[in-house]
C-alpha cells in the first residue's frame, strides 16, 4: 500500500543526505554538520516509513521493508562517518535499495550503487583515514565486482560462491572502516539477506553458510592475533554471522535481520559492548541450532561459542577525554539514536517486522523480566551511593589515523572506478532477479 505522505518521505529521505554538499557548492557553513544532520533526519523518515507498513512508489523506486531498512542503515553510518562525501555514498546506495525492474527489485541497480559508492569514497577530498585506505577500497571494488559476478552467473553453485565472497568482503572492508566507504555495509548486509537465501540448492547454501560462519569466528578472533587490529569491533563478525543465517543453515534464517540490524549499529557506535544489540539476534540463532542436527550445525555451533567467547573477552575500547555524558553526545551525537534503536531492538525485536525474526515472545518475556530484576537492583543500589550507568560510556571511539597522499586517492579513485565498471558490465545481463 502506497500514500502520497509517504512517496514525499521517500524522496526526502533520498535527498537529505546530500546536505553536506550545500556549504561545499555555496562556499559557507559547516558541510560536516549538515551532512549529519541530513544523514539523522534521513534515517528518521525511513524508519517512519517502516513503522507505517507503507510500500511507497515513484516511478521505479519501489521499496520493500528490507530496502527501507537497508537505506535507514546506510543513512546512520553515513551519520556516524559525518562528511559530504559520505552522505553522496549514502543516497548512492539507498537509490540501488529501492529500484526496481519490472515489478522486482533490481539486483544490477544495487550493485552499481555500491560501486558508485565506493568510486565516492575514494574521490573523497580532506579525508582522515588509514593510509592503507586505497587497500581497503580496492578491496571493496573487488567484492563488489565478485557480487556483480554472481548477479551475472545467477542461481548456481557458481553464482552462490560469488556473491557469498562477494558479500562477505564487502561487509568485513566497510565493517573494519571509518570512512565513507563504510556506508557500503548497509548495502552488503541487503545483498546478502535478498540474494543468498534464493541461490542454487538449499544443500550447498548450508555448507556456504557453515563457510561464512567460520569466517565471522576468525574475524571475531583476529583481534586478539593482529595488533594492527585490536581496535575491531564486533560489526564485522555480526554482519558475517547475518550472512551465514541467511542461507539457513541449520534453520537459522530468523535470526539473519536481527544480526544485520546489530552489525549496522555496532557499526555506527564501535565500541566492543554495541555486540549486546545482537542478544535476540544470537537467542534466535541458538534456539536454532539447538532443534537442528547434523554435521554442519555442530561446526556452526562451534564457530558460535568461538565468537560468543572472542566478542566476551575482548578488550573494550575507551573513550579519551571524554568527561561527561554531555561531551559523549557533543562529540558522537548519531550515538544517541543509535543507542535508543539498540535498546529497542535488544527488548522488542518482534517490533521489527522486516527482519522477520519469527516467534521471539518467550525471548521477550525473559527479558523484561530481567529488565524488571536490574531496575529493582538499581533502586536498592543507587541510595546506598552506587554510580548509575553510563550507557554512552560503554562505546568506544576508533580515533582516526594520518590522511592518505594525493598521490594514494587518486590511485584509489582509478582502481575503483575501472572496477565499478566490470561491475556494471556484469550486471547488465543478470542471471537472475530478486524478488520484491
Amino acid at each position: 500500500m502506497s500514500e502520497q505522505w509517504a512517496e514525499v518521505a521517500m524522496v526526502v529521505a533520498l535527498v537529505l543526505p546530500l546536505a553536506g554538499l550545500v556549504p561545499v557548492l555555496v562556499l559557507a557553513g559547516d558541510a560536516t554538520q549538515w551532512a549529519r544532520v541530513g544523514a539523522i533526519l534521513s534515517a528518521a523518515l525511513w524508519v517512519v516509513i517502516l513503522v507505517a507498513g507503507h510500500r511507497p512508489e515513484v516511478g521505479a523506486l519501489r521499496p520493500d521493508q528490507l530496502a527501507a531498512a537497508a537505506a535507514a542503515g546506510a543513512a546512520l553510518v553515513a551519520a556516524a562517518v559525518a562528511g559530504p562525501w559520505s552522505g553522496a555514498a549514502a543516497t548512492a546506495v539507498a537509490l540501488g535499495l529501492v529500484a526496481t525492474k519490472g515489478s522486482s527489485l533490481d539486483p544490477g541497480a544495487l550493485v552499481s550503487a555500491m560501486a558508485a559508492a565506493v568510486v565516492l569514497a575514494a574521490a573523497a577530498p580532506h579525508r582522515t583515514l588509514e593510509r592503507t585506505d586505497l587497500v581497503r577500497t580496492s578491496l571493496a571494488a573487488i567484492s563488489i565486482v565478485a557480487l556483480a559476478a554472481g548477479v551475472h552467473v545467477g542461481a548456481t553453485s557458481t553464482g552462490l560462491l560469488l556473491v557469498s565472497v562477494g558479500a562477505a568482503l564487502v561487509v568485513a572492508v566497510a565493517g573494519f572502516s571509518v570512512g565513507p566507504v563504510a556506508v557500503v555495509l548497509a548495502g552488503g548486509l541487503a545483498a546478502g539477506l535478498r540474494w543468498l537465501p534464493v541461490l542454487d540448492q538449499a544443500d550447498h547454501r548450508a555448507w556456504a553458510g557453515t563457510g561464512l560462519a567460520l569466517a565471522a569466528a576468525v574475524a571475531a578472533v583476529l583481534p586478539f592475533a593482529v595488533r594492527r587490529l585490536a581496535t575491531l569491533g564486533p560489526a564485522v563478525p555480526l554482519a558475517l554471522w547475518s550472512l551465514a543465517a541467511a542461507t539457513d543453515v541449520g534453520g537459522t534464517r530468523p535470526a539473519a535481520g536481527l544480526l544485520a540490524a546489530a552489525a549496522v549499529l555496532s557499526a555506527v557506535l564501535g565500541g566492543q559492548a554495541s555486540a549486546l544489540f545482537a542478544l535476540p539476534g544470537a537467542a534466535v540463532l541458538a534456539h536454532a541450532l539447538t532443534d537442528a542436527g547434523g554435521g554442519r550445525v555442530a561446526i556452526v555451533a562451534v564457530a558460535a561459542v568461538v565468537t560468543l567467547g572472542a566478542l566476551a573477552t575482548s578488550r573494550p575500547t575507551v573513550v579519551s577525554g571524554v568527561a561527561s555524558v554531555r561531551d559523549e553526545v557533543v562529540r558522537n551525537p548519531v550515538a544517541v539514536p543509535a543507542i535508543a534503536a539498540g535498546l529497542w531492538l535488544v527488548l522488542m525485536p518482534s517490533a521489527w517486522r522486516w527482519a522477520r525474526p519469527g516467534d521471539v515472545s518467550a525471548y521477550e518475556e525473559g527479558v523484561a523480566v530481567a529488565v524488571a530484576a536490574a531496575v529493582a537492583v538499581g533502586a536498592l543500589l543507587l541510595p546506598a551511593g552506587a554510580p548509575p550507568p553510563d550507557i554512552l560510556g560503554l562505546f568506544g571511539h576508533q580515533e582516526p589515523r594520518p590522511a592518505t597522499t594525493p598521490r594514494g586517492r587518486v590511485a584509489g579513485i582509478v582502481v575503483a572506478a575501472a572496477l565499478a565498471i566490470v561491475a556494471a558490465a556484469l550486471v547488465r545481463s543478470s542471471g537472475f532477479t530478486a524478488s520484491s
